[in-house]
């Protein structure tokens, strides 16, 4: 008699189970189809076997209640096991090919959807935009081209904006737009300026030599005559220089450079880039390295600067100012 009211249970058990997993399922796949993004294939995979699942187990659920209350006889069990095979082999297919995207990398999925809209991605790995003629030929351009507004001279406002703008593959300047603003008057100065650039050689590949589009960001200083500046600049009209000129530095650092023995047994070489501030007072400060080797070669390049006499200050129409250097410092065995 137990076991008789037991068994008439297990049909509603079975029911109860499918309805929980029906709504759950449905749940992940309405949750999926509200935030899935359009051209993500896992999440429209997701989907999709939610979906199915419900059929599934729906499915499942009829053919064992017709079993169960003896009416197996007019059920097809072979065409019905057929089925579920069939439904069970494409659930796996699909999970599959879910588990496999899921598992791409982040790159190549975004390298695919850039590809679908059409935009050209800015590389980072390349030998990068340089204005016509280099940084001296640039810096003398915002020299000349700069005007200070007079509402900015009159109220005494100086600082540094930020200008960013991209250089498409022709040299083409597009995308100005201000990345680190100051005081409106020097913002709309300094993006009016960068908008009569000419065209730029453009960035490059490494190693294809490919043109390419990319960001630059460009800093421009306003500082009225007398002001009490410390600015830090990175482009300048008139470089610092090593006392006696290139040649001189080129002797100083064969003089002075010891190659480390730890790296010459472990056969390292290459050229390091250090950066450091040269001083109004032609001083050497802020000394870092730029581009590492090893720790062995970045130590003695460090070291090497830091024996430097002092330099010939940087310049700015004729103004002495503090600005940034950056020297590659050669380590080759012979």
């Amino acid at each position: 008699m137990y076991s008789a009211v037991r068994a008439e249970k297990i049909p509603h058990r079975i029911s109860t189970c499918v309805d929980v997993i029906e709504t759950l399922c449905r749940d992940v796949a309405r949750y999926v189809s509200t935030y899935k993004k359009k051209s993500s294939l896992f999440f429209t995979c997701i989907e999709f076997t939610c979906t199915f699942a419900v059929s599934f187990f729906r499915n499942l659920f009829n053919w064992l209640r017709k079993v169960w209350k003896g009416d197996g006889k007019s059920v097809k069990i072979k065409t019905t096991l057929l089925n579920m095979k069939r439904y069970i082999t494409l659930l796996l297919l699909v999970a599959t090919v879910s588990l496999a995207n899921a598992q791409q990398p982040d790159s190549t999925r975004n390298a695919s959807d850039k590809a679908a809209t059409g935009d050209t991605p800015i590389v980072s790995e390349e030998d990068p935009a340089q204005f016509p003629g280099g940084d001296e030929a640039m810096c003398s351009f915002l020299c000349n081209k700069v005007i200070y507004p007079k509402t900015a001279r009159n109220f005494g406002h100086q600082g540094k904006v930020i200008v960013g703008f991209d250089v498409e593959k022709d040299g083409t300047i597009s995308n100005i737009r201000v990345e680190k603003n100051s005081w409106p008057e020097l913002d709309s100065e300094a993006v009016r300026v960068v908008s009569l650039m000419p065209k730029w050689k453009p960035a490059t590949i490494i190693g294809s030599g490919e043109p390419v589009r990319t960001h630059m960001a460009m800093p421009i200083n306003f500082q009225l005559d007398g002001g009490e500046s410390e600015e830090i600049y990175n482009f300048v009209e008139k470089e610092a220089q090593f006392p006696g000129g290139d040649k001189a530095l080129k002797s100083f650092l064969s003089n002075n450079l010891i190659y480390p023995k730890k790296a010459i047994k472990k056969g390292i070489q290459g050229t390091v880039l250090v950066e450091f501030v040269v001083e109004k007072d032609g001083s050497l400060s802020k000394v870092i390295v730029k581009k590492s080797v090893s720790r062995e070669l970045d130590s003695e390049a460090v070291r090497v600067v830091s024996l430097m006499p002092k330099w010939k200050p940087a310049t700015i129409k004729g103004e002495i100012v503090r600005s940034y250097y950056r020297l590659p410092v050669h380590f080759a065995l012979q």
